[in-house]
């Protein structure tokens, strides 16, 4: 494309800063707190549980706030919760490095941005993602994370906060457009 209608950038992705992209994209975030509630939910059913069975089956009177099962159900509950998280944070980490073995490893990555469509073409399938008021920025020490729309169908996408002085001129410029035409805000990620 012309240069004065785009701004291309090309880099190399590493593996930690697409792990930490993956990992606080808005589907992940929101699948954490699911999972949050539904260990909640878990415990509370545990309790509830062991409440009835020791009314109905050893024929005790029914205390809403038994000590003895609110120790075993705390007990169990951490128990489930240590569990739960883990394996979760597991299957996270998991995904993000098979996608990333998919996607980025070894690969050089291209991004363009068309300053009067205000819309990124990704990749060397020139995937549209539009400059918009649902794109959110976040940024860490070594990235830029680009989070279009917090749905399954979203975009995620990660730039590089680092490189030559070409490419870091490049960035100025992208964000030059993008502040000033969407005013999409940037917040921190390492805080």
């Amino acid at each position: 494309m012309n240069k004065d209608t785009s701004i291309t950038l090309q880099y190399s992705v590493e593996k930690e800063d697409y792990i930490k992209l993956f990992s606080h994209s808005p589907v992940i975030r929101k699948l954490k707190w699911f999972v949050t509630f539904a260990t909640l939910f878990t415990g509370v059913l545990i309790y509830v549980t062991m409440q009835l069975t020791d009314v109905l089956y050893y024929g005790n009177k029914l205390r809403i706030f038994n000590e003895k099962l609110i120790i075993f159900s705390l007990i169990v509950f951490i128990i489930f919760c240590i569990y739960t998280f883990r394996k979760s944070r597991r299957k996270i980490l998991n995904q993000a490095n098979e996608n990333y073995k998919d996607i980025y490893e070894g690969r050089s990555f291209t991004i363009e941005y068309e300053i009067e469509a205000a819309e990124f073409l990704v990749g060397n399938r020139r995937k549209r993602v539009p400059v918009d008021s649902q794109l959110e920025i976040f940024k860490s020490k070594k990235s830029y994370f680009f989070y279009w729309r917090k749905s399954l169908e979203g975009n995620i996408l990660l730039v590089p906060a680092y490189g030559s002085n070409e490419y870091m001129n490049k960035l100025d410029k992208l964000f030059e457009y993008i502040y000033k035409e969407v005013k999409v805000k940037t917040r921190e990620l390492d805080k």
